[in-house]
């Protein structure tokens, strides 16, 4: 779930030494630092720890679930949370009433459909939100894919079930992940990559040693120690000569050069259609982690930055460790900077609203 826009607050800051608060854009404190522990607001309440347990704040700082759970989750989409007491998790909602019948001894998790997965007796189930049992816990684990159908573990092999408990395809797998904008379903079998549908059949062998998600119709594969990228043809649509690829958004690529032998510079972005640098800045490391138009770079220099895809550091690459996260409408750079505790919020600008340690 996106954190919530609130144009007034950075939903998460910290203050000095270890405690906790919220700051507004000009650095003032919105709600005190007076926690051992906060988390951004999601749904309207946010997690924070108080005295060692956890409870439930509102954007105003009062309280809206008392603190005394041992462990607290965000709200969904869905309107609940997962919370713990004594080693028993249950659902909670935002006015601190509990789903009816429903307990786990480890942490809920939101799937497809308004389900969650819980566990009992070590085995994994799903349930809806009204606290029934939909699928008997059975599984060592479950996770939704999409489609309505769901990924399980069972005696150490992965298949595929729907929330009947039909399965979809066999235990014979390694891994099955989400579905993709096709309805096809990456799994691997033997530790290669292979794509179903939605009713289990093999509809794509990409040929690969290993392989990413499809980005529209385009996927990132290795064969032999290149990567390059397919179609869902199969067609090369990037010929094999890169250590590594990974699709960058803005019809571009991240690749690391085999050839360059210098391991400060051997990371870059080409252009998808025609093979060729973007940019003529190359990079110790690549890392996509804020969105497409946003990615971490590291410097030759060591430094991490936020690189822009027009083709620019958006703040000087001076970070090290960095985290960015998107959060309304700010771009959230958790970041410790030159090894130092001063995170600091920026917008997309490249301003700085707020350091966050002071």
């Amino acid at each position: 779930m996106t954190p919530d826009i609130d144009p007034i607050r950075l939903p998460q800051a910290t203050a000095s030494g270890r405690r906790w608060g919220w700051l507004a854009p000009d650095g003032s404190w919105a709600i005190p630092p007076d926690y051992e522990m906060a988390n951004a607001f999601f749904g309207g309440l946010a997690v924070a720890v108080r005295d060692g347990r956890c409870g439930y704040l509102r954007p105003d700082g009062s309280v809206a679930v008392p603190f005394r759970f041992d462990e607290a989750h965000d709200f969904d989409e869905d309107g609940w949370a997962d919370v713990a007491q004594d080693g028993v998790h249950r659902m909670i909602r935002p006015d601190g009433s509990f789903v009816p019948r429903l307990e786990s001894e480890e942490a809920f998790w939101s799937e497809a459909n308004g389900l969650v997965s819980f566990w009992r007796d070590g085995r994994c189930g799903l349930a809806d939100l009204s606290g029934a049992v939909v699928l008997a816990p059975e599984y060592e684990t479950l996770w939704g894919i999409g489609l309505g159908l769901f990924g399980a573990e069972r005696d150490g092999a992965t298949g595929i079930v729907d929330a009947a408990g039909r399965v979809v395809a066999p235990f014979r797998f390694d891994d099955a992940g989400p579905a993709d904008e096709a309805g096809w379903i990456r799994v691997l079998e033997a530790e290669k990559p292979l794509f179903l549908d939605a009713g289990g059949r093999v509809v794509f062998d990409p040929k690969a040693e290993e392989s990413d998600t499809f980005a529209g119709d385009i996927l990132p594969v290795r064969r032999g120690d290149r990567w390059g990228a397919i179609d869902r043809q199969g067609r090369t649509v990037v010929p094999f000569r890169w250590r590594g690829l990974e699709i960058a958004g803005r019809e571009l690529l991240a690749v690391v050069d085999p050839d360059c032998g210098d391991p400060t510079r051997d990371n870059l972005f080409v252009e998808l259609a025609t093979d060729r640098p973007a940019f003529p800045d190359r990079f110790a490391a690549i890392q996509p982690w804020l969105d497409e138009d946003l990615w971490w770079c590291l410097s030759a220099d060591g430094g991490w930055g936020p690189w822009t895809m027009e083709g620019r550091f958006l703040r000087p690459p001076a970070y090290a460790d960095p985290y960015g996260l998107t959060i309304g409408p700010f771009h959230s750079g958790e970041i410790w900077v030159d090894g130092r505790s001063m995170p600091e919020w920026f917008d997309r600008t490249g301003r700085v609203l707020a350091a966050v340690f002071q």
